[in-house]
C-alpha cells in the first residue's frame, strides 16, 4: 500500500474501515484513494470479495474526496445521499483499490458527486 497522506490530515480509521481493513492511502483536495488486502473475511461463499465491500470501499473513497479541508482543524463529514454500482469483473490479485474524485459539487456546503474505480493491485 502506498501512503500520501500529509501526516497532520491522519484521522483514526472508523469501526467499519478497521474491521474490513480499508486504509486511506492518498488524500487531496478532489480526490481519495481507499486500498485494501484481499483477506477471507472480505469474500463471499465463491470465495470473491462480496459486492457490498466493494459498495462500502467505493462510498468511503467518494466520502472522502468530497471531504477534504487540508486543515486539521478543520474537519468536514459527508453522508452518501445516492450510489450506484456497476460491476463490470471479478478481483484479481492481492489488494482492492478505490480511487475516487470529485465530478461536480453542486452545493459546496452540502452536496457533491463523485466518480470511483476500483482496481486489484498484485
Amino acid at each position: 500500500m502506498s501512503d500520501k497522506i500529509d501526516p497532520a490530515l491522519r484521522e483514526t480509521p472508523s469501526p467499519l474501515s478497521q474491521t474490513l481493513g480499508f486504509e486511506l492511502t492518498d488524500w487531496t483536495e478532489g480526490f481519495a484513494r481507499v486500498e485494501a488486502p484481499l483477506a477471507d473475511h472480505l469474500m463471499n461463499r465463491q470465495g470473491l470479495p462480496h459486492g457490498g465491500v466493494y459498495a462500502a470501499m467505493l462510498d468511503t473513497a467518494m466520502g472522502f474526496a468530497g471531504c477534504y479541508t487540508g486543515d486539521a482543524e478543520v474537519r468536514q463529514n459527508a453522508l452518501t445521499l445516492s450510489m450506484t454500482v456497476n460491476y463490470l469483473s471479478r478481483a484479481s490479485g492481492n489488494y482492492l483499490i478505490a480511487e475516487a474524485h470529485v465530478t461536480g459539487v453542486e452545493n459546496p456546503r452540502f452536496s457533491h458527486a463523485a466518480r470511483c474505480v476500483m482496481t486489484p493491485a498484485h
